[in-house]
């Protein structure tokens, strides 16, 4: 279970992995592609979420890495992308769409995520509150953030 949430420039997520109720271990939801400063966020399988996450850190090259999986126990994944002109997509099993808008949150948590940051908080702190009060994240914050295109190119 999980929680992203981006705002601003800044996209944040829980580090909490779920299996079977039990907070098993921590991981690593977000990065920045260093060769552009994309950022992702990924949510769901951990072997999905983990082979998009490997796909889009090595310049997207190839065919996607599929998000789902149906196999006696169904699972999935999906993605929020921003690229360095702030331009945001979701992706998931049917594809994938821009998204606009002033925030986004995805995954188990997003409802508590969309809360605060209506409320006024940035990502990091949205995920933080998030984690008070949703069982399915936690264990802390991964932060990363977006360069804006006139720094890449100092």
């Amino acid at each position: 279970m999980t929680v992203i949430a981006y705002r601003d420039g800044v996209m944040a997520a829980d580090r909490q992995s779920t299996i079977t109720g039990v907070r098993a271990c921590e991981v690593t939801k977000v990065a920045r592609r260093a060769t552009d400063g994309a950022l992702i966020g990924v949510a769901g399988d951990a072997a999905l979420a983990s082979a998009l996450m490997r796909w889009f850190l090595d310049g997207e090259e190839g065919v996607r890495p599929p998000l789902h999986f149906s196999g006696d126990d169904c699972k999935t994944a999906l993605a929020l992308i921003v690229r360095p002109d702030g331009a945001a997509e979701e992706h998931s099993q049917s594809g994938w769409a821009p998204v606009e808008g002033p925030f986004f949150a995805y995954g188990s948590g997003l409802e508590a995520a969309i809360a605060a940051m209506y409320m006024g908080a940035g990502a990091e702190r949205a995920v933080e509150i998030t984690n008070l009060v949703t069982t399915g994240c936690g264990m802390g914050v991964d932060v990363v953030r977006l360069t804006p295109a006139r720094e890449q190119a100092a």
